[in-house]
């Protein structure tokens, strides 16, 4: 009997705590950068500004009425960005998106996962290191994903020359980094931290870009890379952008130390002409 009461209340305990766990305040992180709204944690999970959270994922709005209309653009510099207070209905893209807003404190705010879902976004809560991350799915609508592709095979035999490597900074390319950011919890001799990363590349050239690997890694200062996320495009068109969504999108750093971001991108030979318009448009 005594052994029963014990176990019982060992059950009690772990479920106390498991319970416990759940219910632990997460941050937020969207695109891989801390949110800077406003966040409520409920039971039914993380509520966020929704004016900020928009704005943090590169959307912008305008408001007929109590509806707002969201669109998948960043305001104009010279825009004046509508306030927001009280109750609204949603759309996207001329769709009603099944998310309730509430008026949490005088404050517009919206349930991140509920408002994910509707909106074909990527949410993830990870209690067990205390946070949740928000991205965008990659749109893939101008990027060919198989490798079989003829028009990939056909640009990559006219390329002259063996593969191109380049960090997307260098000028080897026309493949370009036009943002990485970077976060790390960490603290310079403390035991771990949290690092959450991303990168968007450009083809500025002006032709298509084959057989497209990339490598992005945290490294010392020494460029050793303690982690490394890959990915892979058959051909990135003239003018496209590639969005590189790590996933997993969180690495816990374990080292103790500083670490930086950095990106390694191979990719089939363009031809002379252009390789070298592009090497002199970098000086």
């Amino acid at each position: 009997m005594k052994k029963f009461i014990v176990g019982m209340l060992a059950g009690v305990s772990l479920l106390t705590c498991a319970i416990s766990a759940e219910a632990k305040d997460l941050e937020l992180f969207v695109r891989n950068r801390p949110f800077e709204g406003v966040i409520v944690n409920q039971a039914g999970g993380i509520n966020a500004s929704l004016g900020d959270l928009l704005q943090s994922l590169g959307y912008s709005w305008t408001v007929s009425g109590r509806t707002i209309n969201i669109v998948k653009e960043k305001f104009a510099d010279s825009a004046e960005v509508p306030q927001l207070s009280g109750r609204y209905t949603l759309n996207m893209d001329g769709v009603g998106l099944p998310v309730t807003v509430k008026d949490i404190n005088g404050v517009t705010c919206v349930n991140v996962e509920a408002f994910a879902k509707a909106a074909g976004l990527h949410y993830k809560a990870n209690h067990a290191l205390g946070c949740a991350d928000l991205t965008a799915p990659v749109d893939k609508s101008k990027i060919v994903d198989t490798t079989s592709s003829t028009k990939a095979k056909a640009v990559a035999k006219k390329a002259k020359g063996g593969p191109v490597t380049t960090d997307g900074k260098d000028g080897k390319s026309p493949l370009r980094i036009i943002d990485m950011p970077y976060s790390d919890t960490s603290i310079p001799g403390r035991f771990e931290g949290l690092v959450r990363t991303s990168a968007v590349l450009s083809n500025t050239g002006k032709k298509d870009i084959t057989n497209v690997s990339m490598k992005l890694s945290v490294c010392n200062y020494n460029g050793d890379p303690y982690y490394t996320w890959e990915q892979h495009a058959a051909v990135i068109k003239a003018g496209d952008t590639y969005n590189f969504q790590p996933n997993p999108e969180v690495w816990h750093n374990f080292t103790g130390i500083v670490l930086q971001p950095k990106m390694t991108i191979v990719h089939d030979a363009v031809d002379d002409g252009e390789a070298e318009a592009n090497a002199e448009a970098q000086q």
